[in-house]
């Protein structure tokens, strides 16, 4: 279902409301709020691979990152056995600032992920993340994100109709909580693989 026709339906199941005080563009954005929602609670993930040389101690997040899953190291630049583990940095000794060895930590600073120890060698990191979804702005935009049609449809007619203060909200929050549950079922089982293999949406 195109953009175009999600406004269509959701223009037809508004609230009474004053004239002019929804536009399409609120629609399309509440829309779009939504995909954001599917894609924090998809599975899916896409796995980016960085080479992070000798002694540099971070990477930059990948430009489409929504949501950071996990993080690895790899030696051998082929099988991954564990995740580095996330800690805050105030919990790193003073002294780790300059420990180098094989990373087992990472935090987040700055929109950049961070080792501990440095690396010694110039090795494989890979950041397992979901991926922001591609905005929808003309009438032919698609969700990337398959099947999740109903659910932002509801999610913009609970929005507004909680706005409006219409005790329809209730209705489209449990259609809004339905459509959440079909699509999850629907994809849990399509897309929990391994996070070694590399997808995209």
């Amino acid at each position: 279902m195109n953009l175009r026709k999600m406004i269509a339906r959701v223009l037809r199941a508004l609230p009474n409301l004053p004239p002019n005080a929804i536009g399409e563009n609120d629609i399309v954005d509440l829309l779009n709020e939504g995909l954001e929602n599917v894609a924090n609670f998809s599975t899916k993930t896409q796995t980016r691979v960085y080479a992070m040389t000798a002694n540099t101690d971070s990477v930059p997040f990948p430009e489409d990152m929504l949501k950071l899953v996990n993080v690895y190291w790899s030696e051998d630049k082929i099988e991954l056995e564990a995740s580095l583990e996330k800690i805050p940095k105030e919990y790193l000794l003073e002294d780790s600032e300059d420990y180098q060895g094989t990373p087992i930590y990472y935090y987040v600073e700055d929109g950049r992920i961070v080792v501990r120890p440095i690396p010694l060698l110039t090795d494989s990191i890979y950041i397992v993340y979901t991926m922001k979804p591609t905005v929808m702005v003309e009438d032919t935009d698609t969700p990337d994100i398959e099947g999740c049609e109903e659910y932002l449809i509801a999610h913009a007619l609970y929005r507004l109709h909680l706005e409006a203060n219409s005790p329809s909200f209730q209705l489209w929050g449990m259609e809004k909580t339905q459509a959440l549950a079909m699509f999850l079922e629907a994809h849990e089982g399509n897309y929990q693989t391994p996070f070694r293999v590399i997808q995209t949406w």
